[in-house]
């Protein structure tokens, strides 16, 4: 085998690698530290890879952004050093923060210069989220007939918030690459997402859905178009007649109510004040504090000894503001903020470029920033940086916005 395939292969299997790793995160405590090191070599080789064959890796653009991410992650350490001379420590955060660098650095690269290889990566990704969905349903069968109730589910990953996020963004991708088969093979996908009873993941799937919808009308036009009279009339009836027999069932009736109609009432109250007055909390906090915090943030993990020093400690021992853009603003600052928000704009950029026809941005360009915009908005429910699979597919994501594809195969 020559060194050109040997190369290829590591291009295309290095994001998989990395997703199966980050799926150990919270099983595992020094997965995290393996995730590091291994994307840490992977940016190595890259880098010498550019420098061996004269190749930019950043735009002006690109690396103001990172630039304002690696000062963040810098000032961690500064605070991080602080946080050592009182006897505390937040290594495994800052760690954390440092794979998340890493993440965005490895997709650019491969995304730039390797796209064909970024694509099968991709791929790959897409098997596996799908194995994980059908993992998943096994497990709620299971349950289902032994205890006759349906379960929250979330497979490999650690919480059904972060499995739904995975679920949700890998809708988009292909499997087979033949149409009927993927769509058929999807519904797995919808199933799973339905059953993680993630209200973050139903919005991020129903607004994903309605910009593929936007983007694709006229291909989608076109397919629809193509079906005879008669049988889309048929098509329509069994769709309404399968969601009326599919709401008559109680198991799903009852999700759907509980989930969707008493968020501040019954069992899921407590969770809905906890959330609600933590984040109350944590701006009064962030505001009342040194302005030159509002600029550089606290550092990572600080969210986590700010709440357990709140007075709401006592009462349910929840140390998170499950919220990514609250304990961003609280750790990293206003800064951080705004890149994040110029990040999700260039994105909404890239689906209106598709949406307008613009040669310039492929499907896949216009389906990775898709997947981008989802993630974002199931980060308003939970802790997205302190959870590394769902991490890993924000921060390709992200790369995949930040700079126009360059078909560059090397």
């Amino acid at each position: 085998m020559n060194k050109t395939t040997i190369y290829n292969i590591l291009l295309i299997s290095i994001i998989p690698i990395l997703f199966i790793i980050s799926t150990f995160d919270f099983k595992i405590a020094i997965s995290t530290t393996v995730l590091m090191s291994l994307a840490f070599i992977a940016v190595i080789i890259f880098t010498i890879d550019c420098i061996r064959k004269r190749k930019h890796l950043f735009s002006k653009n690109e690396f103001l952004i990172i630039a304002v991410i690696l000062l963040s992650v810098i000032i961690s350490f500064a605070y991080q050093i602080s946080y050592m001379m009182k006897g505390i420590y937040y290594f495994g955060s800052v760690i954390q923060q440092v794979n998340a660098v890493l993440f965005l650095i490895i997709g650019l690269y491969l995304y730039q210069l390797h796209f064909d290889q970024f694509n099968k990566s991709l791929r790959i990704v897409s098997w596996i989220a799908f194995a994980s969905a059908v993992h998943a349903l096994f497990e709620e069968i299971v349950y289902f007939v032994n205890n006759g109730i349906a379960l929250r589910v979330f497979s490999i990953y650690s919480n059904p918030i972060p499995a739904g996020t995975v679920w949700v963004m890998c809708i988009f991708l292909p499997l087979t690459g033949k149409r009927i088969p993927d769509l058929i093979m999807k519904i797995v996908y919808l199933i799973a997402i339905f059953l993680c009873m993630s209200r973050s993941a139903w919005l991020a799937l129903v607004l994903g859905l309605s910009l593929y919808a936007v983007i694709n009308r006229d291909t989608i036009t076109k397919h629809y178009m193509a079906i005879k009279k008669p049988l889309r009339i048929a098509l329509w009836i069994i769709m309404i007649f399968l969601i009326i027999g599919l709401l008559q069932i109680p198991t799903i009736r009852e999700i759907i109510v509980f989930r969707l109609f008493h968020i501040s009432t019954g069992p899921a109250a407590e969770a809905y004040s906890v959330r609600t007055t933590h984040s109350v909390y944590l701006l009064d906090i962030f505001f009342h504090c040194n302005p030159i915090f509002w600029v550089t943030g606290h550092g990572p993990g600080s969210t986590v000894p700010m709440f357990m020093s709140s007075p709401y400690w006592e009462l349910d021992h929840y140390n998170v503001v499950d919220n990514s853009y609250l304990s961003v603003l609280y750790e990293y600052g206003i800064v951080m903020i705004i890149t994040i928000v110029y990040i999700l704009f260039l994105a909404f950029r890239k689906l209106y470029y598709k949406f307008k026809s613009a040669s310039c941005i492929s499907n896949e360009d216009a389906i990775y920033a898709l997947m981008f915009i989802c993630g974002a908005v199931t980060a308003f429910f939970y802790d997205l940086q302190y959870i590394m699979t769902p991490t890993l597919m924000m921060m390709l994501m992200a790369a995949t916005v930040m700079t126009p594809k360059k078909d560059k195969n090397a």
